[in-house]
């Protein structure tokens, strides 16, 4: 695996140019579903929330009780990115025993 950098240009403290960069799959592509393509999370986790549901559900909780309702997330809405690394980089794995 190599590891490719890329420039942002700041615009401002919230915003930036951010350089394309060839061959690259936006991380929202690999997690989440888009249209008829199964994301990593409906398809590792199908019982889990969907991140719309997470967001939605976060948002509307009132202020005081985000943490208890981020812990709730956390419970329905398990990480799953390790599983785009595993099915593209399989062959770089290395075992330790």
């Amino acid at each position: 695996m190599q590891i490719a950098t890329y420039v942002i240009v700041p615009l401002s403290p919230n915003t930036g140019v951010l350089e394309w960069v060839n061959n690259t799959i936006p991380m929202g592509d690999v997690l989440c579903d888009r249209g008829t393509k199964i994301g990593a999370h409906s398809k590792y986790y199908p019982n889990d929330w969907g991140h719309n549901l997470c967001r939605t559900h976060y948002k509307s909780s009132p202020v005081g009780c985000r943490l208890e309702t981020f812990m709730e997330i956390e419970k329905r809405f398990h990480p799953c990115l390790r599983f785009f690394f595993l099915e593209k980089f399989q062959h770089s794995v290395q075992v330790s025993e």
